[in-house]
């Protein structure tokens, strides 16, 4: 950090996690010493909940449940709630891009709600002893129906 100065090695100090901490005290510390950020430090800690909730929403990292995501999205909210100094111009950002990802889990939400009940409704076609042919028919029907306008 030498070679970028003080001011910047000052900033990084500002904005590193003490890795001896276990994870869930270092992200509520982070919550906690949001509000005593430089404006400089604030501006690049929204800068980055920003881009890891606009990541999120494109693509989460492997294995992240839908219960994670918003654990995440709620954390990062919370952090950035409490940060001083922020431009409005960014905070307009990170609540555009919180938005889009809430709405984005909210549609997966319904769609696994909705795959799951066209599961449930072939396995009791299954059940009554139909092929699965015979099942796939019905669903398609099914879904025919649904979608027709009203």
């Amino acid at each position: 950090m030498a070679e970028f100065g003080d001011r910047v090695a000052g900033f990084v100090a500002e904005l590193t996690d003490d890795k001896s901490l276990p994870k869930p005290m270092r992200k509520e510390l982070q919550i906690e010493n949001a509000s005593k950020k430089t404006p400089e430090a604030a501006l690049v800690k929204l800068a980055d909940k920003t881009s890891n909730v606009g990541a999120i929403a494109e693509s989460p990292p492997e294995g992240w449940s839908l219960a994670r995501r918003f654990q995440y999205i709620a954390w990062a909210e919370k952090v950035v709630a409490a940060l001083p100094h922020l431009p409005e111009k960014g905070l307009n950002e990170f609540k555009r891009r919180w938005a889009e990802l809430q709405a984005y889990i909210d549609l997966g939400t319904e769609r696994q709600a909705q795959n799951a009940a066209l599961r449930i409704m072939e396995q009791k076609v299954l059940r009554a002893g139909k092929s699965q042919e015979r099942a796939d028919q019905f669903l398609l029907k099914l879904m025919s129906n649904t979608l027709k306008p009203s």
